[in-house]
């Protein structure tokens, strides 16, 4: 009850190690009570544990919709996760980037933008089993070589955090190839929430590397064979902020985490920081419009 497990492994105090050893998992509960049961060296016990198990196989779909204007070798993708973990509703991780998603594709045709680069917008299934939906997706576009037709991604994941953080997407992680590109891209992300925002000054956390330890729908797209430049907001998870940081941004809580129920029951309807929806809701259209009405989107993030 108190060990990871991972498919076809059993990792054991931190430790990987192939094993056809049937693993059981119980809930905590019921592990506590063997636990202090088996280890009493003065009464030993035994125990039976009747298992009843099912397997079973799902097909799961992304949702994907493509503006047919545009041009095609440029395509600007964004996408948001579209299950929540299994035990939550999952309000901020991801209902809110989901939602801010679909606002968006709602309201696209009424905007009176000249689209120069194809928009591509993505509902991924399956994130929170590998990121298997965005993984396909780009799998699919390496094999039919097209993968070289997405100029960029976008993701919208974890953006409405109770006691947030904003930060954009760190570049320094990413594979040399696009770590220039996507600095382009989180640095128009950085100047449209402080347009969208009354000129708030974003301040730039970068310095931890939290897509280290949270990975994302980016994922697939950064470490394909040809990698594609990504961005992104992030507004923090069970990390807890910082005085440092408290006193840069002029508000939050110290030394509590950024979002106190990230994959827990607890994220349902209002885990979420409203201020903060709306402002990253402003900065997603500006960050997004620009980057579709650009002309030269390849010199632009290429620096050429």
């Amino acid at each position: 009850y108190q060990r990871r497990v991972r498919a076809a492994n059993l990792v054991v105090d931190g430790l990987d190690s192939e094993s056809s050893i049937p693993v059981v998992v119980v809930s905590y509960s019921v592990g506590s009570y063997l636990s202090f049961y088996s280890l009493d060296s003065a009464n030993p016990s035994t125990f039976v544990l009747r298992v009843v198990t099912a397997l079973t196989e799902t097909i799961t779909n992304n949702v994907i919709a493509t503006w047919p204007h545009g041009n095609q070798a440029t395509s600007v993708v964004v996408g948001a996760q579209l299950d929540s973990p299994t035990n939550s509703a999952g309000i901020n991780n991801n209902g809110l980037g989901a939602a801010i998603l679909f606002e968006y594709a709602l309201t696209f045709s009424q905007m009176d933008l000249s689209v120069q680069n194809q928009p591509i917008l993505c509902w991924w299934s399956a994130s929170e089993l590998g990121n298997s939906g965005s993984s396909y997706f780009v799998n699919s576009k390496v094999s039919d070589s097209t993968i070289d037709q997405i100029a960029m991604y976008i993701n919208l994941n974890i953006i409405g955090s109770p006691n947030p953080l904003i930060q954009v997407y760190n570049t320094s992680v990413l594979p040399a190839s696009i770590q220039q590109p996507s600095s382009v891209i989180a640095n128009e992300m950085s100047t449209q929430f402080e347009i969208s925002n009354g000129d708030q000054q974003f301040h730039d956390f970068t310095a931890y590397s939290w897509q280290k330890e949270f990975t994302s729908d980016w994922n697939a797209f950064a470490n394909a064979p040809k990698p594609v430049p990504v961005g992104g907001y992030f507004t923090g998870a069970n990390r807890v902020m910082t005085t440092q940081e408290r006193e840069l941004v002029g508000d939050g809580i110290v030394n509590a985490p950024y979002d106190p129920c990230f994959q827990q029951t607890c994220d349902v309807y209002g885990n979420f920081d409203d201020q903060t929806i709306s402002q990253i809701s402003s900065a997603v259209v500006g960050s997004l419009n620009t980057f579709i009405e650009e002309k030269d989107l390849i010199d632009l993030l290429y620096q050429k």
